[in-house]
């Protein structure tokens, strides 16, 4: 088996490059155990590491508002929270 990359050194793409053929290999019939329990690990550090660099991004998105005086303003990215139901609108 080639040498594995360190999880924490590859990018979004390469690490969900990598996560796709891992699941592909994993849905085959013949994969021993041992072999799809290390790929199972390998699997969840890698879903760790995309959802670590999602959320990075997302603290370092910003975006731009009209103020009061019309002049462009940035502010921090924030997800839109759900209205409950039957909530005020």
């Amino acid at each position: 088996m080639a040498e594995e990359i360190a999880v924490e050194t590859l990018s979004y793409e390469e690490a969900m490059a990598e996560l796709d053929r891992l699941i592909a290999r994993l849905e085959e019939d013949q994969v021993p155990l041992e072999e799809a329990l290390a790929g199972y690990e390998r699997g969840a550090h890698l879903l760790t590491r995309c959802s670590s660099l999602l959320e990075g991004v997302e603290r370092r998105v910003a975006q731009l508002s009209l103020g009061s005086d019309g002049e462009a303003r940035e502010r921090p990215f924030d997800l839109p929270e759900e209205s409950p139901a039957g909530g005020e609108s």
